[in-house]
């Protein structure tokens, strides 16, 4: 029973970085293509 509680709880604990590194990323991607709005342009086309 003590397995079981504990599963569910490694599943976020790898969850959660997980989400804060691609929360990062997206802001950090949101910030680069304010300075540099040429990039998201080449992108589109």
């Amino acid at each position: 029973m003590k397995i079981v509680q504990h599963n569910p709880l490694d599943g976020s604990e790898l969850f959660h970085p997980l989400r804060r590194y691609f929360m990062l990323t997206t802001v950090l991607f949101s910030v680069y293509l304010s300075i540099n709005p040429e990039y998201y342009l080449f992108l589109i086309y």
